[in-house]
């Protein structure tokens, strides 16, 4: 295993400006042994994880939203996990986490995760918005998602409770309006 992470480290250390990442990497349904190869994209303070349950629980009910990214040589370069909810005007695509691995950002793989999650929600359950919760200390986060055309719906104040804390943390729900 780690042979290979440094096989693919080298590899993307030699090719990452030759080739054109947004013509050449793959989009794939995102499965559970994926999560195996996710961990250099996890690791970040910027990105939300979750357990092992939780990433199952969305393949299992909305497969269609779940999409992972990957380099030509194999190694995982962000992905979205999603959900639709609510019901009549409120049936809306739901985006849980879209993460990019550092070593790739700032190249728009971020902003074609969130275009295609919205052509989900749009076209396969005709929802009538995307929404998605942003830690308001989470600057480029709410940087990109003014840029796309989300806006800040309201302000709500999470408890999570961990086994050593209580956390009280500060999210930005934003949404992003499709249809009247």
């Amino acid at each position: 295993m780690l042979r290979s992470l440094v096989g693919s480290e080298m590899c993307i250390r030699d090719r990452i400006n030759e080739v054109d990442l947004h013509t050449m990497v793959s989009y794939d349904t995102f499965h559970f042994d994926d999560l195996l190869q996710v961990n250099a994209v996890n690791l970040d303070q910027l990105t939300e994880t979750y357990s092992n349950t939780f990433y199952g629980d969305y393949m299992i009910k909305w497969p269609e939203y779940q999409e992972i990214v990957r380099h030509p040589c194999g190694l995982v370069m962000g992905y979205v996990l999603g959900k639709v909810e609510g019901e009549k005007q409120n049936w809306h695509g739901h985006v849980s986490a879209v993460t990019v691995a550092p070593q790739f950002r700032r190249i728009g793989l971020g902003e074609t995760l969130m275009n295609r999650l919205e052509q989900t929600s749009e076209i396969i359950h005709n929802a009538y918005f995307v929404d998605l919760f942003v830690r308001k200390s989470n600057k480029v986060a709410e940087n990109m998602y003014n840029r796309l055309g989300y806006t800040v719906y309201r302000l709500s104040l999470i408890h999570i409770s961990e086994p050593t804390r209580l956390l009280s943390i500060s999210y930005a729900v934003f949404c992003l309006k499709k249809k009247k």
